[in-house]
């Protein structure tokens, strides 16, 4: 089947989308397949990110939006499916490492507590620019800057520069509204 990614709307047949998925899938499945089980290492994982990405294809092409390098476009799908399944497992095993630390429930004035803090950070943060504020967020959640980077599309060094000009921004925000909470926390930080 030739695909022309140039026909005007309305042009194309009912049937394409479906004619383009499976045209698409002979020519490029078995090699996609091929590429992504080395890339990821389970072969049944690879198939199914192959076939997720065949059904985006077809989701495409039945908005007569067909990309004009289909083997391409199936390969930079696939390739963003494996990196946000990774960064998903990660944050699940991170997430599950939090759950076994967690110790017993707060005090109803530990709640409280924490309740202004985060209030007061929250404060803090909202006068930073939406990257500064991702780049704190990722950090606190224990991302290397090389992973943030990549996330806020920035390179390293930038990324790192960003990182400690926000860290002190939101230091100085927080100590110049030093509420009860915060006042509160630094105390039994002080005493031993």
């Amino acid at each position: 089947m030739a695909i022309d990614p140039g026909a005007p709307n309305g042009a194309v047949p009912p049937d394409f989308a479906a004619a383009l998925a499976a045209d698409a899938y002979e020519r490029f499945g078995p090699t996609l397949v091929r590429r992504l089980t080395r890339l990821t290492r389970d072969a049944e994982a690879s198939s199914d990110i192959a076939q997720e990405a065949f059904a985006r294809l077809l989701g495409q092409a039945r908005q007569d939006r067909v990309p004009r390098e289909v083997d391409a476009w199936l390969w930079r799908v696939s390739t963003n499916l494996v990196a946000s399944e990774g960064r998903h497992e990660a944050a699940g095993r991170r997430w599950q490492t939090r759950q076994g630390e967690a110790g017993p429930a707060p005090s109803p004035e530990e709640a409280l507590l924490r309740g202004e803090l985060r209030a007061e950070l929250d404060d803090a943060l909202l006068p930073l620019t939406p990257d500064a504020r991702m780049t704190l967020l990722l950090a606190s959640e224990g991302f290397r800057s090389q992973e943030i980077a990549r996330a806020i599309r920035r390179t390293d060094g930038a990324t790192r520069t960003l990182l400690c000009r926000a860290r002190g921004r939101a230091r100085a925000r927080l100590r110049a509204a030093e509420g009860p909470a915060r006042q509160t926390a630094r105390h039994r930080e002080a005493v031993p």
